[in-house]
């Protein structure tokens, strides 16, 4: 089975090329790619919205599966009150052929960055999908600033095994509810040393902390975040949950 663990689908996700390409890049009037304000790297795009349009930038296709489960996450920063974010997933057959699409609205902070998770579940019939971020409302203007766009392309069998031994001796992962996760941190050994570890929080309304040593919080992944920590050379992981029981899954490679 091929391995694309927690690599990015999308290319120029943080738009680091200065170009949109392959972003499609419609209505966006005064729309750039540009250096002065970003989130990470030295560029970030730039959506302007005119009043009577919908700007949005898209990408795709991908190839999925009916049932899969697709996390997107993204950093986005408002100017002053403006026309809502929208993250969009539209699906299509195998022939290309437009089926669906799934929406939710990303709220971000004004004047700052924020960052924004949703998971996506692909209907069935669809074989492909494309990621699109729309400023909409035709009635009002507004400038998004969008940064850093991530969706891991994880295959049917890894991202939603119940729980499944390895594949290999270098592949772990476990979609649990409470399993090893209480309000005190408990281990999971992967048998081998990561270079690469994703967390996704299942829960709808609790956080999970993670530690490298069992003692100091390492990190916080919120409800619905999904958290991809590369060049990770470790043998395990400590989990503790917020109240304790918490839907998560884990991958490491």
């Amino acid at each position: 089975m091929q391995n694309y663990f927690a690599k990015n689908v999308l290319k120029n996700a943080g738009f680091e090329s200065g170009t949109w390409a392959p972003w499609v890049l419609s209505n966006g009037i005064g729309s750039e790619v540009q250096s002065t304000i970003k989130k990470a790297g030295t560029y970030a795009a730039k959506l302007v919205k005119s009043a009577g349009s919908v700007t949005k930038i898209a990408q795709g296709k991908y190839p999925c599966y009916p049932t899969q489960r697709i996390p997107v996450t993204l950093w986005g920063r408002d100017v002053d009150t403006h026309p809502y974010t929208v993250l969009k997933l539209y699906f299509y057959d195998s022939e290309d052929g437009f089926i669906i699409y799934l929406y939710i609205q990303a709220n971000f902070p004004i004047n700052s960055w924020g960052n924004f998770t949703h998971t996506f579940t692909v209907p069935s019939g669809v074989a492909k999908f494309e990621v699109a971020i729309e400023m909409v409302t035709p009635a009002q203007e507004g400038i998004t600033y969008i940064d850093s766009v991530f969706c891991p392309a994880i295959p049917l069998p890894v991202l939603n095994a119940d729980l499944k031994p390895a594949s290999s001796s270098n592949h772990y992962w476990r979609d649990q509810v409470g399993t090893a996760l209480t309000s005190s941190f408990a281990v999971q050994i992967f048998g081998f040393q990561s270079q690469e570890i994703l967390l996704i929080n299942d829960s709808a309304t609790n956080y999970i902390e993670f530690s490298w040593e069992g003692a100091a919080v390492n990190g916080k992944i919120y409800a619905g975040e999904v958290l991809s920590l590369g060049n990770q050379e470790r043998e395990s992981i400590y989990l503790r949950g917020q109240a304790g029981g918490e839907a998560y899954r884990i991958i490491a490679n």
